[in-house]
């Protein structure tokens, strides 16, 4: 009972300071609100297809405070992924075998290590490109005589964002989990595991084959991928 307790104030102590953490980090980002929204916007403000007219609008007027909290949010707790990883694996090292505790160090570094590493190539190069194709339609007929133009709300292209950040890092993470799982017996269901992925994927990407694509391919790329590494390993 008192090992319980110990375990239970651990686990306390820990989600007091992951909550520290994010509310401290959550007020630097929402003192910086135009900064934040600026990094997130950069995508959308360098596409070649935006006219120089364009702003952002909204149409409550709760809705541009309510957005730079959640945008404030939001960052917080991104940023703070790394921390709290590391709290969970400092509340599990104590039940773990040192062998299991050298596998559980090399799969947390291999998670941050692909998190960064993807969330740099979704921010640089992926969005833009669905930025890009998404809007570019406005300018494909050089005959436009209703003036059809742009007005994108800051609440919608915060929501695009979250969706498409999130579902490129689950695309790609989540295949490399794979490789950590020693039960392989996931292989016999790929084709029910790719109609489930396919049909969360086209629920969450616009509805364009062009996105379909882009999110689906590489995740049987890499479940592919896994399977071949781990029949290598077997």
């Amino acid at each position: 009972m008192f090992i319980i307790q110990n375990y239970f104030k651990e686990l306390k102590f820990s989600f007091i300071y992951i909550l520290i953490s994010i509310t401290l980090t959550t007020i630097i980002f929402y003192h910086y609100n135009y900064e934040t929204l600026y990094i997130i916007a950069k995508p959308l403000i360098k596409s070649d297809y935006l006219p120089s007219s364009f702003n952002f609008i909204f149409t409550d007027i709760f809705e541009a405070f309510k957005m730079y909290l959640f945008l404030s949010i939001f960052m917080g707790v991104h940023t703070n992924i790394p921390f709290i990883i590391w709290h969970i694996w400092k509340f599990l090292i104590k039940g773990l075998y040192n062998y299991e505790n050298k596998i559980f160090i090399l799969f947390i570094a291999s998670i941050i290590l692909s998190f960064s590493i993807i969330n740099i190539l979704f921010y640089y190069t992926i969005f833009p490109i669905i930025i890009d194709f998404l809007i570019q339609f406005e300018n494909s007929n050089s005959f436009n005589p209703f003036n059809i133009q742009i007005q994108l709300k800051l609440k919608d292209y915060f929501l695009i964002y979250i969706k498409f950040t999130y579902l490129f890092n689950l695309t790609f993470i989540l295949p490399f989990i794979t490789l950590f799982i020693k039960n392989t017996k996931w292989i016999y269901f790929k084709k029910f595991i790719y109609l489930i992925l396919l049909i969360i994927i086209a629920i969450i990407t616009p509805p364009d084959i062009f996105s379909l694509v882009l999110f689906f391919l590489p995740t049987i790329i890499i479940l592919e991928l896994a399977h071949f590494l781990k029949k290598i390993n077997y």
